[in-house]
């Protein structure tokens, strides 16, 4: 219908309409139909079964084919085409052109000017509203829509994809499976592809693409956004902001096979973010599973923000994770990168401002974790490195502000964990770092602000290495280990203020190793093993309300340092310093050094050699200093220096020192309670063996309670002290083998100014003990054992009471016992000393007050020479052996004020020589000065007696016995000088005696004078001469009077004079001369007076007796006297008559 127009109809129940003019319509095929309205239009259905094209308007083309398709045009310039199935074209509009080619059920719309719409597929569908706009659907049951300008949407092929845009000039292209694209703006431009992925933008400028994969996403909200997912499964780029730039997720499967790129998100939500990047990329032959892969910012002007899986070479596998995320302002590098096999995880989270680095990143085999997290502002650097097999975990979290480093690696094979973690502000290089194979743990933590945390593990097997501060102002809090095995090696800080703490071990197998702080101000508490086997090797401070503690370091160098403790603690006190214990050397087993307490100065342990087991210095209270302990050498087992005070202040010294080989134990001991002052409690010992030397002070004022022993084997040395204001307390062995060498002072109540020295200095020097002890009372006792030479065993000086200065002292060779003990009060000077070889015994006892009695040898052998006094007021007591051999020389006092009861012996052999009193006031003497006086015993057993003297002098006077049994006895002396005085016993059995026996010459053999009775005045006998036989004076009841009886001159054998009576007055009997045999003068009665004499006086004069028997018998005498003989008399001889 009109002009110029062409129409031709073919096939079957066809149907061409042309209205208007230079119009061409045609169709052909079953039941079509093609309809023109308008000019210049060309219409075709050109075969196919029940379709219809329609043209209304001018310069149209449409076509159309297949079975059952209409295409139908509004407006002018318009192409509209349909094929396939069931579809259908349609435009309103000018200049469009819509295609419908193939497939089935499909539609495709246009409304507005100069649009292209192109459609193929299985119920497709494509609509666009505006201008200038393309879209294209292809696949099946897919959808593109445009409304706007200058738009391009194409669905390509796939399955019920969808593609919307809503604005001008974007571009939206979908392919796979239910994907989506929809773009809400302008310039935008947006892709999905693969399966169920979607890719969405609101907002201008932007770009969002879902290339391939499994359920991706890509959404932008905001203006000039470019968000990318591609590859994998589940891929998704969101951008909420402006100027985000690429924020692209792509997961890339390079080479033959790419597998599995699941849900790998990049996601911003804020303003100027750059470089927001996800990628998967699996290189080479084969890549497999990179799930996860996020990247998310939230924040404004972040930048890099990468968050990349990368398996590199033939085979990468799994890299779960690799999580990169801002949360804040200004952050910059936050990136998560794995390259290799498995690493699982790789995270890097920033939520604070300024942030900086925070990068974690796994290359290698399974790396697991390997995360970085910042919590807060201006935080720089916080990495996260793994490098190598099997890194587990790897962390670095800061939780803070203006943290910088805090960096986490690994590298190596199996580094578990290696943590480093801040919580707090302005912390410094928290970093912790593991090198090498296993170093399972490797924790730097700081909690706290100003914090400096290192810890760093570098070798085989270095297990934990931790570093840890809680609290403020605290630096370098650094534990490192390089080598085997180095378990654990902690450096942890509690409070505030904390310097320097350092645990550091290097070397094979440093078990632990902790430095450990609890408190204010500490500094340097360092802790460091070097070498084999460096087991514990703990620093430890812990202080509450406490500040200033300086050092505390423990120091472990060489092979197999057990322990090497060094600790202090406080409780509300300051100021300790320098408590450092350190073991060099082999085997050093535990070495502490320990303070609780304040003010401490020094408190050191130190070994250095072999074996040196324990060595501690422990110190239990307020300003103590010093407190050192030191081993040096090989074995010294022990040394201890020990000080503790509860409410004790400023002790000082403290030292236990043991150099040389073996030195066991080596103690010095400081105890006190309620007790202030003690000074320089040493322990000291060097040289070889030297067991025990122990110093110890339980009390408060004391000084130089010092134990030292020097040379080889000094068994004990022992100085110990119990109460107050002691001073000296010294206990030294010098030599070999100086057994003992005790000395002790115990005071309990009381001043305590003890000087308690014990001292062996030589060879064998068994025991030495000095002992003194007061109870309830004041002491100043000086209570001194030494012994110098060779073997004196024993050596034991004791004092129990008050103001005792007992003093033992052995000298020489074999000095067995040596015994000076006093138990009383007021004692003074209770020395026994034994001087040159042998001298056995030697015992000065004074139980009592004021004693003094003394035991001194000297010479050769002097067996026992002892002195005793039991009772009160004795003075003097002494016993004193000079010469060679000098047996027992005893000199004993028992009861009250006795005076210089003495036995004393001078020359060689001097046996016995006992001065012995039972009684009060007793004056006893005995004495032996010669050689080979054996015997000379003076014995009191009684009251008041005074001068009870025996006395042997020159060679060989046996026995010299003068004995006193009563009360008021005087004088009774037995006296022998000369060659062999054999006896000379002047012996009193009553009361106010007076008793002398003196033998003078040679070989006077008895001279007895013994008096048995009460008042007996005189009663001696006296020989000089040659041989004087006998020469006895007897009296034997009460009232007698000088009993006399002498000889002089050579043989005078027997010269009696006998009393048996009462009241016998003279009975002298006398012989001088030559031979004078017998001259006896006997009484038997009562009352007898005057004379009753026998006298022999010349040559020979045999018998000579006078006796009486009876009642008060007077001047009975026997008189003999020989004939002058012409020739030089001897010094004996008297003229005869």
């Amino acid at each position: 219908m009109g002009d110029t127009s062409t129409a031709q109809a073919g096939g079957l129940f066809t149907l061409a309409s042309a209205f208007g003019s230079g119009n061409t319509v045609s169709t052909g095929g079953y039941v079509n139909f093609a309809g023109l309205v308008g000019n210049g239009n060309q219409v075709g259905v050109v075969d196919g079964f029940g379709n219809r094209a329609w043209v209304f308007g001018d310069g149209n083309v449409a076509q159309v084919s297949g079975l059952f398709t209409a295409a139908s045009t509004f407006g002018s310039g318009s192409s509209v085409s349909t094929g396939g199935y069931v579809n259908f074209a349609g435009l309103v509009g000018n200049g469009n052109q819509v295609g419908v080619v193939d497939g089935f059920g499909n539609r495709a719309w246009a409304f507005g000017d100069d649009n292209v719409a192109q459609v193929g597929g299985l119920l497709t569908a494509a609509s666009t509203f505006g201008s200038g706009n393309s879209v294209s659907t292809g696949g099946y049951v897919n959808f593109a829509g445009l409304v706007g300008n200058g738009n391009q949407v194409g669905v390509v092929d796939g399955f019920g994809n969808r593609a919307w845009v809503f604005g001008d000039d974007n571009v939206a292209d979908v392919v796979g499976v239910v994907t989506r694209a929809l773009t809400l703006g302008s310039g935008n431009s947006t892709g999905a592809g693969g399966t169920v992925n979607f890719t969405g933008i609101l907002g201008n400028n932007n770009q969002a693409g879902a290339i391939d994969g499994i359920g991706n996403g890509a959404w932008v909200f905001g203006d000039n956004n470019a968000a990318h997912a591609g590859g994998g499964y589940f891929n998704a780029a969101t951008v909420l902001g402006n100027y985000n730039s690429p924020v692209g997720v792509g997961a890339n499967g390079t080479g033959s096979v790419a597998r599995t790129n699941i849900a790998n998100f990049a996601t911003v939500v804020g303003n100027h973010n750059s470089t927001v990047t996800v990628g998967a990329n699996g290189n080479d032959a084969v890549a497999n599973t990179n799930i996860g892969t996020f990247a998310t910012v939230l924040g404004s002007n972040n930048g890099m923000v990468t968050a990349g899986a990368d398996g590199s070479g033939a085979v990468a596998n799994a890299n779960v994770g690799t999580i990169a995320t801002v949360l804040g302002n200004n952050n910059s590098g936050v990136q998560a990168s794995v390259a290799g096999q498995t690493n699982i995880a790789t995270v890097a989270t920033v939520l604070g401002d300024n942030n900086g680095g925070v990068l974690a990143g796994a290359d290698g085999n399974l790396n697991i974790a390997t995360m970085t997290n910042a919590i807060g502002n201006n935080n720089n650097g916080v990495a996260a490195d793994a490098v190598g097999n099997t890194n587990i975990a790897t962390f670095s979290n800061v939780i803070g502000n203006a943290n910088s480093g805090i960096a986490t690696s690994t590298d190596g094979d199996t580094n578990i964990a290696t943590f480093a973690t801040v919580v707090g502000n302005g912390n410094h290089g928290a970093g912790a770092d593991a090198v090498g194979r296993l170093n399972i743990a490797t924790f730097g933590t700081a909690v706290g602000g100003g914090n400096e945390v290192g810890a760093s593990a570098n070798g085989d097997t270095n297990i934990a290495t931790f570093a840890s501060a809680v609290g403020n102002g605290n630096h370098d809090v650094t534990a490192a280990t390089a080598g085997h095995l180095n378990i654990a090696t902690f450096g942890t800080a509690v409070f505030n203020g904390n310097h320097e703490i350092g645990a550091s071990a290097s070397g094979d197998t440093n078990i632990a190793t902790f430095a450990t702080v609890a408190g204010n101000a500490n500094g340097d508490i360092t802790a460091a093993a070097v070498g084999r086997t460096n087991i514990a090797t703990f620093a430890t401070s812990s202080g509450l309300i406490s500040v200033g503690n300086d050092g505390v370091k423990a120091t472990a160098d060489g092979d197999f340092n057990i322990a090497t403790f060094a600790n202090n603690i406080n409780i509300i006190g300051n100021g300790n310093q320098n408590i450092e214990a350190g073991a060099s050397g082999t085997g050093n087993i535990a070495t502490f050094a320990t303070a609780f307490g304040n003010a401490n100065d020094g408190v050191t342990a130190g070994t250095d050699g072999q074996g040196n087991i324990a060595t501690f210095a422990t110190v239990f209270g307020n300003a103590n200093t010093g407190v050192a302990s030191s081993a040096a050498g090989t074995g010294n087992i022990a040394t201890f220096a020990t000080n503790a005070g509860l409410i004790g202040n400023a002790n000082n010294g403290i030292e236990a020192s043991a150099n040389g080989t073996g030195n066991i134990a080596t103690f010095a001991t400081n105890i006190g309670f309620v007790g202030n002052a003690n000074d320089a409690v040493k322990a000291n010992a060097t040289g070889g063996g030297n067991i025990a030397t122990f110093a110890s002070v339980v009390g408060s004022g004391n000084q130089q309670v010092e134990a030292s022993a020097n040379g080889n084997n000094n068994i004990a040395t022992l100085a110990g002290v119990f109460g107050n204001g002691n001073d000296g307390v010294r206990a030294t062995a010098s030599g070999n083998a100086n057994i003992a060498t005790m000395a002790t002072s115990l005071t309990l109540f009381g001043e305590g100014d003890n000087s308690v020295a014990a001292n062996a200095n030589g060879q064998g020097n068994i025991a030495t003990v000095g002992t003194a002890a007061t109870i309830f009372g004041t002491a100043s006792n000086v209570v001194e054992a030494g012994a110098n030479g060779g073997g004196n065993i024993a050596t034991f000086a004791s004092a129990f009471g008050d103001s005792n200065g007992v003093t033992a002292s052995a000298m020489g060779d074999n000095n067995i016992v040596t015994f000076a003990t006093a138990v009383g009060n007021d004692n003074g000077a209770v020395l026994a000393s034994a001087t040159n070889r042998g001298n056995i015994a030697t015992f000065a006892t004074a139980v009592g007050d004021n004693n003094a009695p003394t035991a001194q040898v000297v010479g050769d052998g002097n067996i026992a020479t002892l002195a005793t006094v039991v009772g009160d007021h004795n003075g003097g007591v002494l016993a004193s052996a000079n010469g060679t051999g000098n047996y027992a020389t005893a000199a004993t006092a028992v009861g009250n004020a006795n005076t210089a009861v003495e036995a004393t012996t001078d020359g060689a052999g001097n046996i016995v020589t006992f001065g012995t009193a039972v009684g009060d006031a007793n004056a006893l003497t005995a004495e032996a000065n010669g050689t080979a006086n054996i015997g000379t015993l003076a014995t009191v057993v009684g009251d008041h007696n005074s001068g009870v003297l025996a006395s042997s002098n020159d060679v060989a006077n046996y026995a010299t016995l003068a004995t006193v049994v009563g009360n008021g006895n005087t004088g009774a002396a037995a006296t022998s000088n000369g060659d062999t005085n054999i006896a000379t016993l002047a012996t009193v059995v009553g009361d106010s005696n007076a008793v002398a026996a003196d033998a003078a010459g040679h070989t006077n053999i008895a001279t007895l004078g013994t008096a048995v009775g009460n008042g007996n005045n005189g009663i001696a006998a006296t020989s000089d001469g040659r041989l004087n036989i006998a020469t006895a004076a007897t009296a034997v009841f009460g009232d007698n009077h000088a009993i006399t009886a002498a000889a002089t001159g050579g043989t005078n054998v027997a010269t009696a004079a006998t009393v048996v009576g009462d009241g016998n007055s003279g009975v002298a009997a006398s012989a001088d001369g030559s031979v004078n045999i017998a001259t006896a003068a006997t009484v038997v009665g009562d009352g007898n007076s005057a004379a009753i004499r026998a006298m022999a006086s010349g040559d020979t004069n045999i018998a000579t007796a006078a006796t009486v028997v009876g009642d008060r018998n007077a001047g009975v005498l026997a008189s003999s006297q020989g004939c002058a003989i012409l020739r030089r008399r001897p010094r004996w001889w008297v003229m005869t008559m």
